[in-house]
């Protein structure tokens, strides 16, 4: 499964990933995005990295996943929500 669609959800990871690194005190030597996954090469701050992978990944799939979609087993499943 892709974790980026297009150039703007490269961009916007890397919004996420500067805005991030920067709150935790971490020091980003480099970065490498691919369609399916990412390469990290930071030196953690104070708050550890596990903390950073956390942010980073709870607000790119915030953006990713829009309302009412749900991922199953891998697979993207949109949920309608009808108003009776």
């Amino acid at each position: 499964m892709s974790v980026f669609l297009d150039d703007a959800d490269k961009l916007t990871f890397i919004d996420f990933l500067y805005a991030k690194k920067s709150d935790e005190g971490c020091l980003l030597y480099a970065y490498c995005l691919m369609d399916n996954h990412v390469h990290l090469v930071v030196k953690e701050g104070c708050n550890g990295i596990a903390k950073l992978m956390k942010r980073i990944g709870t607000s790119y799939v915030k953006y990713f996943l829009p309302l009412g979609t749900v991922l199953i087993d891998n697979q993207l499943i949109l949920e309608y929500n009808v108003l009776g």
